[in-house]
């Protein structure tokens, strides 16, 4: 009888050990685990720890998050996000969808407001639709409004680890601002102080930090460590100021600075009339910082920081395209440490196009440089800068509109 039991047990799964079942359910997708949390009840309790959440994060695989605009049909338009696993074979999932009534055809792509990804953390997404900004969880199709923003004015999304709230870091008149999720606190960051500035470092963060940081969803930073990192503003090494980086801690919440990698200070950049431009762009990739960028008219380089604390950069890749990078409307990023590298390209306008009628696409390309597929619609197709990693963390409830129809 005893026996019956046990085998009873082990049929049922009570008697699997604790941690391989957290090592099978961290490896399953949200819409998985949102189900298996009806089995059983401590399945259920196992999946709703915080700890257990921060484990299946860091277990989904990465995806790079395309931005699709289609072409205008009885003067709507439809908008999307595409979340897309450049490992697996499938051409990715819609995570968020838009369709607008446009009155003027004319500026529908150039228009900020319409849809945007602004920032992509912990498996939340910040999007805007028709000027009205939501913090969502494109996994669990939950999300919430945010007070009025400009979206020109997000910098970056982060989470507050001593509260555990998510907050936007934005700019408005000026001034650095923060935003609490879920609570509506709003409070001024402070900028280096006067006394700062006789350190170089501070004194090129105060300058960038007066112009403007560009934002997110033009230029997105990387947070790793629990510090937010921008690419180095070129055009101010160039005046003799010197190259950094700005960071933001965001524990702390105040701005610094850290060192690019050591081949971006050996001048300059070279002028345009050479053939030549740079161009950059930061990731965070398995838990490192990395750094994309194209400094020959050719090639991608990948620098990785190998040792955070001491500030040690190495480039680990270097991808040469079969075609130039100074061509208009022409970006590249490498996005993984494999080598993966994805190209944004605007097609030349045919004559009589107007600009709606312009078709851009995303080429993938292996380390070798060899074309993997492309990536086009009826419309315009671009990698957005934004990486995304599922995740069951849970924004305050509502219910946005990007996923209607899903």
């Amino acid at each position: 009888m005893a026996e019956s039991s046990r085998a009873a047990e082990r049929r049922d799964g009570e008697a699997l050990p604790e941690d391989v079942v957290v090592q099978v359910l961290a490896r399953l997708p949200v819409r998985s685990l949102l189900r298996v949390r009806a089995v059983r009840k401590a399945w259920c309790r196992r999946v709703s720890d915080r700890g257990f959440v921060n484990t299946h994060h860091r277990h989904q695989p990465t995806q790079v998050i395309i931005s699709c605009i289609g072409r205008p049909f009885e003067q709507f338009i439809g908008f999307s996000a595409r979340a897309m696993d450049l490992g697996a074979a499938d051409r990715g999932r819609v995570i968020a969808g838009f369709t607008h009534h446009l009155d003027d055809l004319a500026h529908y792509v150039d228009d900020p407001l319409l849809f945007r990804v602004h920032a992509s953390c912990d498996g939340l997404l910040l999007l805007n639709a028709d000027g009205a900004f939501y913090l969502c969880n494109p996994a669990t199709r939950r999300g919430t409004l945010l007070p009025p923003l400009g979206a020109n004015e997000i910098m970056a999304l982060y989470r507050h680890d001593p509260s555990g709230e998510y907050r936007v870091l934005y700019r408005r008149d000026g001034e650095y601002r923060a935003l609490s999720v879920g609570f509506h606190h709003r409070w001024t960051i402070d900028l280096p102080k006067p006394e700062q500035l006789g350190d170089p470092g501070m004194a090129y963060v105060n300058l960038r930090l007066a112009g403007g940081l560009p934002p997110s969803y033009y230029s997105p930073p990387a947070l790793v460590r629990g510090v937010v990192h921008w690419s180095p503003q070129l055009e101010l090494a160039a005046e003799g100021l010197g190259l950094y980086m700005v960071v933001f801690d965001t524990v702390a919440e105040v701005f610094s600075w850290m060192s690019p990698p050591p081949a971006f200070n050996l001048g300059p950049p070279p002028p345009p009339e050479n053939g030549m431009r740079y161009t950059m762009q930061l990731f965070e990739m398995d838990g490192s910082l990395a750094l994309s960028c194209c400094r020959h008219i050719s090639t991608v380089e990948l620098w990785l920081m190998q040792d955070y604390e001491s500030k040690v950069w190495v480039c680990t890749r270097r991808v040469r395209l079969p075609f130039a990078l100074v061509q208009p409307g022409v970006s590249a990023y490498m996005v993984s440490q494999k080598g993966d590298v994805l190209v944004n390209r605007l097609q030349p306008p045919q004559e009589g196009d107007v600009l709606v009628n312009l078709q851009q696409s995303v080429l993938h390309y292996n380390n070798a440089g060899h074309l993997l597929c492309e990536f086009s619609d009826a419309g315009r197709v671009e990698f957005t800068g934004h990486v995304f990693k599922e995740s069951l963390v849970p924004p305050p409830s509502a219910h946005p509109p990007f996923f209607w129809g899903l």
